[in-house]
């Protein structure tokens, strides 16, 4: 037996030199034109589209991988996404205790074309789903969670832009300068991100808004999100928002405020209205309890200003509901030296038995009682065109009834 030894150690030996080698010549062949050849002729077998990589490298004692100047096509050749660099790094040790940990991820550039088409879809889904398979149902553990769990330490996108059409609803959508930090742990539910959008332009949606700038602040911890400040500027309009939801598991639980500051002579170009139209505008939106049947406080005010062309003296709107009655008053127009009031309940209970995020609902089961006065000493303002008509008008109209069909005498 002891003259077998000597070829087995020998054996050896030449395995743990030849060892080091191999890994260094299999590393250098995966980072080079070959390796990048071989690995995107994998992938193009996969998907219906084509992608094609600039650069590439692979890390292997800080576990990694850098590409650069990634664009991915549809079937057709069209660029459909792709970014300018991708570097990931990886930790080692964690893999032994089945988490997978992201130590730093960084995307910069990324861009995407996205075309919605009536007939074939989503551009990005046909470059990547094969044609069959958009509808496959995913494939669900048994276990009921992931067998390990995914960590990210440092998130950060920089410099992204995003361009969307739907030709058949004349729809335009264009997004620049996103970026984006986040961490997170997959496991144990908790998440922050911070985003920006520098600036959005929609069309073909029915409104046109100026450019329009987002910022958005979260949390995720559990089963609490947490939105510190969630701001929408557009033109001289913003809106900001301030919240928190618990138990989202279950019924959440929300407590939040939003507000409103714009100018009245930016929404009229926004809505495409007729006439003169001036004075500022401000809201305020209060909501607390449960999602499905929260207690809400919605206030909007409006200034000195004109409407439609007529002169306006103030102008709020407020509601409350509570337990699915919502509550009209005090709500009033001050306008050409007139007044405009209504005030009134709508009963919400019957039509949304279960909440408002449940079903069954019943829209028919709406009951409503509404008062509308007016009062207008002097009526030659409003009808400027017919200078021969003048005097005052007072009148009265109750609205009352269910769903879709009221009821509106008009007493004499």
């Amino acid at each position: 037996m002891r003259p077998l030894k000597k070829p087995f150690l020998l054996i050896a030996i030449v395995l743990m030199a030849a060892l080091p080698a191999l890994i260094s010549g299999g590393y250098l062949w995966i980072n080079s034109k070959l390796g990048r050849d071989w690995l995107q002729a994998r992938i193009n077998q996969a998907i219906p589209g084509s992608i094609t990589i600039g650069t590439q490298r692979l890390r292997v004692l800080t576990p990694g991988v850098d590409l650069g100047d990634v664009t991915l096509r549809d079937p057709q050749g069209r660029p459909v996404a792709g970014f300018t660099h991708l570097a990931i790094r990886l930790a080692w040790r964690p893999l032994l205790q089945h988490e997978l940990r992201v130590q730093r991820l960084r995307l910069q550039t990324p861009w995407a074309k996205l075309v919605q088409n009536a007939q074939t879809g989503l551009n990005l889904t046909r470059a990547l789903v094969p044609p069959g398979d958009e509808t496959a149902a995913p494939e669900e553990n048994d276990q009921g969670a992931f067998p390990f769990n995914i960590t990210c330490q440092s998130l950060a996108l920089t410099d992204g832009h995003l361009v969307f059409d739907a030709p058949a609803d004349d729809v335009h959508l264009t997004a620049g300068g996103i970026t984006l930090s986040a961490s997170g742990d997959l496991m144990h539910r908790q998440a922050q991100l911070n985003l920006q959008i520098q600036q959005l332009e929609t069309s073909g949606i029915g409104v046109q808004p100026p450019p329009t700038r987002i910022r958005l602040k979260a949390r995720l911890d559990g089963e609490r999100l947490e939105i510190p400040s969630l701001q929408v500027a557009s033109g001289q309009t913003t809106i900001d928002l301030q919240a928190a939801t618990d138990r989202l598991a279950a019924d959440p639980m929300m407590n939040g405020q939003v507000t409103l500051q714009g100018e009245l002579a930016e929404l009229k170009d926004v809505f495409n209205l007729e006439g003169a139209y001036a004075g500022r505008l401000t809201g305020r939106l209060d909501l607390n309890g449960r999602l499905s049947n929260p207690d809400a406080r919605l206030v909007l005010a409006l200034g000195t200003g004109q409407v439609a062309g007529q002169p306006l003296d103030h102008a709020e709107f407020t509601v409350v509901i509570k337990d699915r009655q919502a509550t009209i008053a005090p709500s009033a127009w001050q306008l050409a030296d007139g007044r405009l009031a209504l005030q009134g309940s709508v009963d919400l209970h019957n039509a949304f038995g279960n909440g408002f995020l449940a079903s069954p609902t019943d829209p028919d089961a709406i009951a409503y009682d509404l008062a509308l006065t007016q009062t207008m000493p002097d009526i030659a303002p409003w009808l400027k065109s017919m200078a021969a008509i003048k005097g005052g008008m007072e009148s009265r109209i109750t609205l009352t009834g269910k769903g879709v069909r009221p009821n509106a005498p008009l007493p004499g």
